[in-house]
């Protein structure tokens, strides 16, 4: 088994450095707290990621930790609180295909059901949940799997390494602890890191169907004219976006890069039909296009609509909303809007030029494919 050791750096007021060892924490400690501190914060784990399921029943025994990743796919944990044995990977595979099985409307029941516990969020309708955050995308596939622990044999390591090498999306992770001075550290590793690609949608939920839908949706209510000149707006105002319609409305997304280097499309804004008769449009704003445009060009945006039609933040989810429930509201929020929108161009354009002075390739420009 390997040993993790870590030192602190000292400087002098001369400018002589050396080093003080860091002790490592009690293991029994550690290992209790490790599952409660990767749930308060699943970025230990993963960037954006969020978790959606905490100990869920699977034909294969409770799953420790489900999430959601970056690029929308479904990402099961397999966490031991001491070391990783080799009988950990067997478990999370059958974890993962467990879950694979599963068509889609009873995946999303599965996650429904079972979400809520343990410090995880409840998710009331995770497809709803789903195509806010992750629209144009699909979580139906075989999910990534993770193993983490505060330690792995060499078998697992070699049998993890082997999986991913052959194309499975498999990885492995460990955590450390130390302390010093009455603080605890806490050190992460990845082993190994499985090859991931973004999710595309699929047939059963294409953009031609979907489209379909939206347009039989519209022309019920009554709506087709209206939508179609809001869409036709936004589409245009976000130049180089990709639109994706869903079955009750469009998301507006512009594509970044990841981590990993590769490119994926992020949701910016979207707008959804809502009701039935009377029937409203709802726009939303997500956090991205705010951080884009900078908080002076948002608040500026509210102070110049009426109170009614000012972008209130959703309670639970990272997206401000406003509803537009007549051509009058329309015409008050169009140029406030439209200056917003422009200021969310420009800030990303500004971004990709700081990321490449840096020698970072920073955000990718959308071919505008529509």
């Amino acid at each position: 088994m390997e040993e993790i050791k870590l030192w602190a750096i000292r400087r002098d007021d001369s400018g002589q450095i050396d080093v003080e060892s860091v002790s490592t924490a009690p293991r029994d400690r550690a290992e209790t707290e490790l599952e409660e501190l990767l749930v308060k914060t699943p970025s230990l784990l993963m960037t954006n990621l969020r978790l959606v399921g905490r100990q869920t029943p699977t034909t294969g025994g409770p799953l420790d930790l489900l999430g959601v990743d970056n690029d929308g796919k479904l990402v099961v944990f397999e966490l031991k609180k001491g070391i990783l044995y080799r009988q950990a990977v067997t478990q999370v595979v059958d974890y993962a295909s467990s879950l694979a099985d599963l068509p889609r409307e009873k995946l999303a029941a599965h996650i429904e059901e079972r979400s809520g516990n343990g410090g995880v969020d409840k998710i009331e309708d995770f497809n709803a949940w789903y195509q806010q955050e992750h629209s144009g995308t699909d979580y139906v596939g075989r999910p990534r799997m993770v193993l983490v622990g505060m330690g792995a044999d060499e078998h697992t390591q070699r049998m993890t390494a082997f999986l991913a090498d052959g194309g499975l999306d498999i990885s492995l992770i460990t955590f450390y602890s130390f302390e010093k001075d009455g603080k605890q550290f806490l050190a992460r590793r990845i082993h190994v890191e499985g090859a991931t690609t973004p999710n595309s949608p699929t047939s059963s939920y294409n953009r031609a169907d979907n489209l379909r839908s939206l347009q039989d949706l519209a022309t019920r209510l009554g709506m087709s004219a209206f939508l179609e000149s809001v869409h036709t707006f936004l589409s245009t105002a976000l130049a180089g976006c990709y639109w994706y319609p869903g079955r009750t409305g469009y998301s507006y997304m512009l594509a970044e890069q990841t981590e990993a280097g590769t490119s994926s499309n992020r949701q910016f804004a979207s707008l959804y039909i809502q009701g039935s008769r009377p029937s409203w449009l709802q726009l939303s704003l997500h956090n991205r296009a705010i951080k884009a445009a900078g908080k002076d060009a948002f608040s500026a945006l509210n102070d110049s609509i009426p109170e009614q039609l000012r972008m209130r933040e959703h309670p639970k989810y990272s997206i401000w909303e406003t509803k537009v429930r007549t051509r009058q509201d329309w015409d008050q929020l169009r140029e406030p809007l439209a200056a917003f929108l422009c200021a969310v161009l420009e800030g990303r354009r500004q971004q990709v030029e700081d990321d490449a002075s840096d020698g970072d390739t920073g955000p990718l420009e959308n071919d505008g494919a529509t």
